[in-house]
């Protein structure tokens, strides 16, 4: 069974096109999605459930992350929290991480010593508000606006969506999921380019790809 974990998190709504797409497998039961709403009692719920996950599993992460922690869910009157510390981290042991969270590469670097040999795949930063890349020198350079913002949180979504159902359909190992996804990437830069289409939204594109990591 595949295991993803989703905190409900208004800011990454944009992401439920993954859920969309595997939709019919979550309804088989080859899936189960653990939620982590905005309240202490759902962020408890939330570490027992992933605490059940067997070894030999392969987890997803979609949310917010640091080089030191998982997020949890949020709402208007209800802060972000830290679900998974970097000391809980160990949950994910022998277990095959996807983290489709801004800055997990370098949680997932941080991390080696409590997950030991788990095979992850982890990204810089994914950029989905505007205030995120004006705060990056790199990006903030590329002058975008709140459109080419949204143009790529589609694509984005599409693309993390497109390489979920492949690892949950084919039962592959994170290897060849890395390699999937990249093609991924790479094709749809090369149309973006190719067809006179955003350039600025196929730079984000480039960056994410390259920021990727398989760990």
């Amino acid at each position: 069974m595949l295991y993803i974990i989703y905190p409900n998190d208004p800011s990454t709504q944009f992401m439920r096109t993954i859920i969309h797409e595997v939709d019919d497998l979550i309804h088989r039961g080859h899936i189960k999605v653990i939620k982590c709403d905005a309240n202490d009692e759902s962020y408890a719920n939330t570490i027992n459930e992933i605490e059940a996950i067997p070894i030999h599993s392969k987890v997803i992460f979609i949310g917010h992350s640091t080089s030191e922690k998982l997020y949890g869910g949020m709402s208007n009157t209800y802060n972000r929290k830290s679900l998974i510390d970097l000391s809980k981290m160990s949950l994910f042991k022998s277990k095959e991480l996807f983290l489709i969270s801004c800055f997990s590469s370098r949680l997932l670097k941080s991390s080696r010593p409590h997950r030991e040999s788990s095979k992850c795949i982890g990204f810089g930063l994914l950029p989905s508000e505007l205030g995120e890349v004006t705060a990056h020198k790199q990006l903030n350079s590329m002058g975008l606006d709140y459109k080419e913002i949204a143009l790529f949180r589609q694509v984005l979504s599409n693309i993390m969506a497109k390489s979920v159902n492949y690892l949950a359909i084919n039962d592959v190992d994170l290897n060849q999921v890395f390699s999937f996804m990249k093609i991924l990437f790479n094709k749809k830069i090369s149309e973006l380019i190719l067809s006179g289409g955003n350039k600025k939204v196929a730079e984000i594109l480039f960056y994410v790809v390259n920021e990727a990591v398989l760990d």
